[in-house]
């Protein structure tokens, strides 16, 4: 059994006089108000204070590993919401705590027992970012908790992120597994309940259904096995005008988009619904036809400006590529030009890449984008000689360079990369992993490997321990059903026979920082 993560809620006091808040603030929503925009007014920590500040108390969850269930915690990263002196949390294993504000002692814990259905296959195992709490008037103005946990909104639906409550309608998105690759895995449908019921009021459509608008950017009838395209982040609400801003993802597959060719919409877009009814008001793509897994990252910013002296209710979301992207959050139109910019195309056989990207004018990149040889680890001049000759091996290019059949180095992404970091330089580390593109028919699939860079230049040339595991163990030749290899023929090549528990996963594990895919979840059978 596995020990448990060192994570821990830290309360931290000044040791020096402060003076006292007029009253107590509270933190009752995720982002601090239905908003998002995660501002306090508290002024007692300044510049000056910061540094006299001690360790109060301190709390942590001491989740460790069920082996009896086969699940391991994640990393705890909740935001408490702070309401009348009590902080609520949820931990990894979606657990709901409550705890004395000053003191730090555990009020009461509720267990949703979410660990019971085994370890979720989403890439992140078990986290949870927090829960949403409700005054039911209906009952005395009672404080009501929601969370999402696994396929169960608990007063039960999947996801890691905490629902929007709007009057008596708990809005919620979905987490969808972007390593499970099958056809028709599940889509991510935005839903509201009843507050009292758990009755469902509405839904919406976030890959189109025939009749509904944006069905026609999947062509070849792909809306009708395509999933994901899901809201795993915080979304937030205009509570004044009933709006609720939806950031999502992209559709499956993250790097493989020739079985559903289009833009696809809702994909990578930034989607306004009417909270009441869960009517689209508008909508604004981000990314046409997500190649990259770009998914939108973060919950939509409500903020208000001032443009040219005119004052602007807007709405802005952060990007994976670096962009913040702003609109008027009413009309959805975009306070700067947004520019159509031609990109990369892809010379992945079957894949269609979209011609061009939206790049917004202002506000400029606030991330560095692209990858060329200048960008090779530099330490010393021989150093980087060796990176830029193996960087040569493989596709750079501009932002939204496409994964290639000789594999594409890209900037890094929003979670921790599966294999061991490469070195450091400027403080910061650098990540790469090649993933395999499955769902190219009659493909070998080494042959679809992207390799992925993160954090910026750097590269280590130790690390292409992947390639060379791949390399040694060739792929059988395709068989019918196995979407591109023969798991069979694969396991007696290195001589230990692999049953059906490796084939559900729809993988094959090699070594310690290798995987070869085959076909994708669901087709082994």
């Amino acid at each position: 059994m596995l020990k448990p993560a060192f994570a821990a809620l830290l309360v931290a006091v000044a040791t020096v006089n402060v003076a006292p808040a007029s009253t107590e603030q509270d933190w009752p929503f995720y982002g601090g108000d239905q908003g998002g925009t995660k501002f306090s007014p508290l002024a007692d920590v300044t510049t000056s204070t910061a540094g006299r500040l001690g360790v109060a108390w301190q709390w942590a969850p001491r989740e460790k590993a069920l082996d009896e269930f086969g699940t391991r915690p994640g990393n705890f990263q909740a935001t408490p919401l702070m309401i009348d002196n009590v902080l609520y949390l949820s931990t990894p294993y979606n657990r709901v705590v409550a705890l004395n504000a000053e003191t730090g002692a555990e009020l009461w814990a509720f267990d949703p027992k979410a660990y019971v259905d085994g370890q979720p296959p989403n890439g992140t195992g078990f986290v949870h970012r927090g829960i949403a709490a409700w005054r039911d008037a209906a009952s005395g103005n009672k404080l009501r908790i929601f969370i999402n946990s696994r396929y169960r909104l608990i007063s039960h639906y999947t996801n890691t992120s905490p629902p929007v409550i709007y009057k008596n309608l708990v809005i919620l998105g979905n987490g969808v597994g972007d390593r499970l690759v099958y056809r028709n895995d599940p889509p991510g449908d935005i839903r509201a309940f009843d507050a009292h019921t758990g009755k469902q009021m509405w839904t919406f459509h976030t890959i189109p259904q025939p009749g509904e608008t944006g069905n026609d950017t999947w062509q070849q009838d792909s809306w009708s096995y395509t999933g994901h395209t899901n809201a795993w982040p915080p979304m937030t609400l205009d509570a004044e005008r009933g709006l609720v801003y939806v950031p999502l993802g992209t559709p499956s597959n993250d790097f493989f988009g020739g079985r559903r060719p289009g833009a696809n919409l809702f994909a990578e877009t930034i989607v306004c619904l009417d909270a009441n009814t869960g009517v689209r008001k508008w909508h604004y793509q981000l990314v046409h036809h997500g190649l990259w897994d770009y998914d939108n990252p973060s919950p939509p910013n409500l903020v208000s400006i001032r443009v040219d002296g005119k004052a602007i209710d807007a709405v802005v979301q952060l990007t994976k590529q670096g962009y913040a992207f702003v609109f008027d959050r009413v009309t959805g139109k975009p306070v700067w030009p947004v520019e159509e910019r031609p990109v990369p195309a892809s010379d992945v056989e079957g894949e269609h890449a979209w011609a061009t990207q939206p790049v917004p004018a202002k506000p400029p990149a606030f991330s560095e984008q692209g990858v060329s040889l200048d960008d090779a680890f530099d330490l010393t001049p021989e150093l980087k000689a060796a990176a830029q000759k193996e960087l040569q091996k493989y596709r750079t290019g501009p932002l939204f360079t496409p994964p290639s059949n000789r594999g594409t180095v890209q900037r890094g992404q929003d979670r921790p990369l599966e294999r061991e970091p490469t070195r450091l330089r400027s403080g910061r580390r650098f990540h790469a992993r090649r993933r395999h593109e499955r769902g190219v028919h009659g493909r070998d699939p080494a042959a679809q490997a992207a390799v992925w860079l993160s954090g910026g230049a750097g590269f280590e040339p130790r690390r292409h321990q992947v390639a060379r595991a791949v390399r040694r163990h060739p792929l059988a030749a395709p068989s019918p059903g196995s979407q591109g290899c023969d798991p069979a023929g694969v396991a007696r090549r290195r001589g230990r026979p692999r049953r059906a528990r490796h084939r559900r996963r729809g993988t094959l594990r090699r070594r310690r920082g290798s995987r070869i895919s085959c076909g994708g979840y669901g087709h082994w059978r």
